[in-house]
């Protein structure tokens, strides 16, 4: 038997069956992703805003297996997952970020960034000494709220002032992201105390954020 015609038949074969489509099944360009569908089963932008072309998963239907696991197992075990034992920004005494006043120190956007790396590697992972520690900085947060919906550090001496008004609101938007993800692992996972906190600013709007960029 002629192995080396063999193999190339079996070769060919595999090569026409993979580029064979239907007619219906054929690719195309667009100049960009349509943003009117409305997805069922992940929550997506609502009315006024603009749909999102793409939607992002909630981390508890994301598994990472293989190379990826390894590069997240990789990172808990080095540089993020160590950088409270070193960082000036993570420490804990005095810091504005787990005062429920939001007075202290360190309250610019170091901790958030940190963060939402590091406690989305965690619930990822599902390393549980490191969702511990994620959940101490995030239900700092939750419990700094006030009633006008305003979290985290405030006050000149918990921020840096690089707005007209009186307070920096960018480290603030950076924590919306960890609370993000925190939510999206679900009640059981994040807690019930998230739940009426963001629900409480979500129903005020916009005016937290136009009162606090007006003064």
């Amino acid at each position: 038997m002629n192995y080396w015609n063999t193999g190339s038949a079996l070769a060919a074969m595999l090569i026409i069956s993979c580029v064979t489509v239907r007619a219906e099944d054929r690719l195309s360009a667009v100049d960009r992703p349509p943003t009117t569908g409305k997805s069922s089963n992940y929550v997506s932008n609502r009315e006024p805003l603009a749909g999102a072309p793409l939607l992002k998963l909630p981390l508890s239907a994301i598994e990472p297996r293989g190379w990826l696991r390894k590069q997240l197992e990789l990172q808990a075990a080095g540089f993020h997952g160590h950088l409270g034992e070193i960082s000036e920004f993570l420490k804990k005494q005095n810091n504005a970020w787990l005062s429920a006043a939001g007075k202290g120190e360190r309250g610019w956007e170091e901790v958030p960034y940190w963060l939402k790396g590091f406690g989305d590697c965690a619930y990822l992972l599902k390393n549980e000494e490191q969702i511990r520690e994620a959940k101490i900085w995030i239900e700092a947060a939750i419990k700094s709220q006030r009633e006008d919906g305003f979290f985290g550090p405030r006050g000149v001496q918990s921020t840096v002032e690089s707005t007209k008004g009186k307070y920096d609101l960018w480290p603030n938007m950076i924590m919306l992201c960890c609370l993000q993800s925190y939510f999206s692992l679900g009640a059981e996972a994040a807690g019930e105390g998230i739940s009426p906190a963001l629900l409480a600013t979500a129903a005020r709007g916009r005016q937290p954020l136009e009162r606090a960029l007006a003064l």
